[in-house]
């Protein structure tokens, strides 16, 4: 009982206490949920590198999917996502890596793939994966860093010299991954603005009295359009890929809405 009361605080703590990870799941998540309400996925959904679960736990939670499945490969990571999803009905947590997978070509509807690709040397291998276990027609949700051509990494609050192999990605850059495996760029999303990060940092130097500060306070973009975001200095994107199957010599698309 006190296991479970424990867990239950950590949930949501994760959900109200001011910190990095809670504004990035915030944000994030609306990011994945926008382009979602468009594109919604219908069946089976993979996160692959899903780390603790909570961003698949989220979606599953509020009805956005139907069933989850989450791959990870770090011991400890793996530990955590079993708890996480120990009460969801409908979701199951392997331990595998991102780059061979143990799943059937075509076995998911829709892949959940945040915050993983900048981690792994052989990127391409990843996305060549990630492709393979995804059906025709299916869609695949990527998040990474966004950093453009003009900003230095160590601008970007992302920015993670020791854990990332790779400072992040544009929709361009993204898109010349995925599109030689046959997928589409339909559309991208951003998160994470100049001004959401500014107020993080002046919640942060209050120390411990930042902890109190509502979330809602520091997200300053939940009312912004998605032109908005884009230009509001994001420090982070997401992508919607469909997959088509065409070669990688087919014109790719992608478009802000």
């Amino acid at each position: 009982m006190i296991g479970k009361g424990l867990a239950y605080l950590r949930r949501e703590a994760k959900r109200w206490v001011t910190n990095r990870n809670t504004i990035r799941y915030r944000v994030e998540r609306d990011a994945i949920l926008r382009l979602l309400s468009r594109n919604p996925v219908e069946g089976s959904l993979l996160d692959a590198g899903a780390g603790c679960g909570e961003m698949s736990a989220r979606l599953l939670e509020s009805g956005t999917v139907s069933s989850i499945t989450g791959a990870e490969p770090d011991a400890v990571n793996y530990a955590q996502l079993k708890r996480t999803y120990s009460s969801l009905p409908g979701a199951v947590a392997i331990r595998a890596p991102i780059d061979h997978m143990p799943f059937e070509d075509g076995r998911f509807d829709g892949i959940l793939c945040t915050q993983v690709l900048e981690h792994i040397s052989d990127h391409a291998a990843a996305a060549r994966e990630l492709v393979r276990v995804t059906r025709l027609g299916g869609t695949l949700i990527v998040s990474v860093p966004f950093v453009p051509s003009d900003c230095r990494p160590e601008e970007c609050i992302h920015y993670d010299p020791i854990g990332h192999v790779r400072a992040g990605y544009t929709a361009e850059t993204l898109s010349a991954l995925f599109g030689p495996y046959g997928c589409e760029l339909l559309e991208c999303a951003y998160f994470l603005t100049g001004k959401t990060c500014g107020n993080l940092l002046a919640v942060e130097r209050l120390g411990w009295l930042g902890l109190m500060v509502p979330v809602a306070l520091v997200d300053a973009e939940c009312h912004l359009t998605e032109e908005s975001r884009r230009i509001g200095h994001p420090g982070g994107m997401v992508c919607l890929f469909r997959k088509t199957g065409g070669s990688a010599s087919e014109k790719i698309i992608f478009k802000v809405k």
